[in-house]
């Protein structure tokens, strides 16, 4: 039976470096590629491949569109029978080509992939990604509901029956829009356990907290939330998990990742109190409470109060003026904040900080996250409810 012809697809984004590593890797593969496409989502500069790499051919988009419109254009692009997507920032086991392929010669799979595991580096962000997020099916093999857009490959014919991306209107979740779409037209999503896939983007401290919330945030803001009901809200979906998770952390000896769960519940806090306001109808009592629980819990840690301060600036959150509050909404969220203890605050004030601050001046690597809009489409309320 003849070899189908095979596309890689990836695309960069202001990235450059991190889609050089994937071309040149592709060279020790077990089973090579016969054309390469890169989308080029807006670059500045503009994308041009490095010297004594394979050859490739780039899309570009004039202006960055957003992940999911480069990943339909750059699969759309290719010529290939078999194609293959896979993110800049992944590096694959040589013989993930060689493993995945068989599996895509049985009509009934849609999609195959394998486990991917989040390999960045020793930095604080890096060990708390690797420990409570970006990692995918490290422990299936065969059927599964999802396949991570990281890396998976596709039948041509599949990817054109389903339509591609081109009616997923969200700029994250593409895996998921893509997932579901396959599963509809009763296709199998296929996980080869011996396919792995390593993720090595270095997050900043405030792009992977952006990321987080990226992801979940539409589903929170699908239709409007009481005022009074908000903090009931972010304590049951937020301040729970996070007690559940304290243990693990202790564990693990890092209680720098605390810096990470107060900040993202800040994050995740007054961006739903900043979206009621703007959109169903909410008052600026639930902002100004949270930052007022933030000062008396950080209370006397300068360089706490200081970076935190910095880090939520970052996100879109500035401390709003005006008079005390009479009473303090988020009073239950503050109690597990405060349970972390006077000991783990200070340890962050006086070396988590300055962890964080050298781990910043070691640098990291873009992403687009780092400036993420919030403001996605269908996301307008529809004003307040009684």
């Amino acid at each position: 039976m003849p070899m189908p012809r095979i596309s890689l697809c990836t695309c960069t984004y202001n990235d450059a470096a991190l889609a050089d590593g994937l071309l040149a890797a592709t060279t020790r593969w077990s089973l090579r590629p016969g054309e390469i496409v890169v989308c080029d989502d807006g670059s500045d500069p503009p994308y041009a491949p490095g010297d004594g790499l394979p050859e490739v051919r780039v899309v570009r988009h004039a202006r960055n569109l957003g992940i999911t419109r480069a990943k339909h254009d750059v699969l759309s692009a290719a010529t290939g029978e078999i194609l293959v997507l896979m993110d800049c920032d992944v590096r694959p086991e040589p013989d993930w080509l060689r493993l995945c392929l068989p599996l895509l010669a049985r009509p009934d799979i849609g999609l195959v992939c394998g486990p991917v595991v989040h390999d960045a580096g020793t930095d604080t962000v890096s060990r708390y990604v690797r420990a409570f997020g970006d990692n995918h099916h490290l422990n299936d093999s065969g059927p599964v509901t999802f396949v991570p857009g990281n890396a998976w490959a596709i039948r041509r014919e599949v990817w054109e029956r389903v339509g591609g991306l081109s009616g997923c209107r969200r700029d994250v979740c593409e895996d998921h829009y893509l997932s579901e779409r396959l599963r509809r037209e009763g296709f199998l999503l296929w996980v080869e356990p011996a396919a792995r896939v390593r993720q090595i983007r270095r997050l900043s401290r405030v792009a992977a907290l952006a990321r987080f919330w990226k992801w979940c945030h539409a589903a929170f803001k699908a239709r409007p939330i009481p005022e009074d009901a908000l903090p009931g809200l972010v304590f049951s979906q937020f301040l729970i998990p996070l007690g559940q998770r304290a243990p693990e952390i202790v564990d693990l000896g890092s209680p720098e990742f605390f810096y990470l769960e107060l900040a993202y519940v800040s994050h995740v806090a007054l961006d739903l109190c900043a979206f009621g306001r703007a959109h169903w109808g909410h008052g600026d009592q639930g902002e100004r409470a949270w930052w007022a629980g933030l000062r008396q819990l950080c209370t006397g840690k300068r360089r706490l109060t200081a970076l935190l301060t910095a880090d939520l600036a970052r996100l879109g959150h500035a401390p709003p003026s005006g008079a005390p509050l009479a009473d303090q909404p988020f009073a239950a969220c503050f109690e597990v904040l405060a349970g972390l203890g006077p000991s783990v605050l200070t340890w962050l004030d006086s070396q988590g900080v300055p962890r964080f601050l050298a781990e910043e001046a070691a640098g990291h690597d873009f992403s687009a996250y780092a400036g993420t809009n919030l403001n996605e489409p269908g996301l307008t309320g529809s004003g307040p409810t009684a």
